[in-house]
């Protein structure tokens, strides 16, 4: 999952994703797509039901998010996910990889 969005980023629809790399290395908010079903097909995703109820049809995705779905969670939980996720951030969302040299070392290391 991805984290949800910082305020600053989309501040109306905080159960975005955060900005792609490209967007936010140009001052922009944007780059998320709403892939509504593909993931979830493709991982057979749970989605609790009084989320789901919680929604439209249109926005059921949201309970794919963790930002979304642990409202809906009455047991105690316990979240964990690494901050500096290189998957998620250099290949998902665009990110290059940050060396000593590259022009761009202060956009990437705000953006990381």
């Amino acid at each position: 999952f991805f984290p949800g969005a910082l305020k600053s980023d989309f501040p109306e629809h905080p159960e975005y994703p955060p900005s792609n790399f490209s967007c936010f290395s140009e001052g922009q908010h944007c780059g998320f797509s709403n892939f509504e079903g593909l993931v979830a097909d493709l991982w057979q995703s749970y989605r609790h039901p009084s989320c789901v109820a919680a929604h439209s049809m249109e926005t059921a995705w949201y309970c794919d998010s963790a930002m979304t779905h642990y409202a809906y969670v009455k047991s105690p939980v316990y979240i964990l996910e690494n901050q500096y996720d290189t998957n998620q951030i250099m290949t998902q969302n665009g990110c290059p990889k940050p060396t000593p040299s590259s022009p761009m070392s202060n956009v990437i290391n705000a953006y990381i």
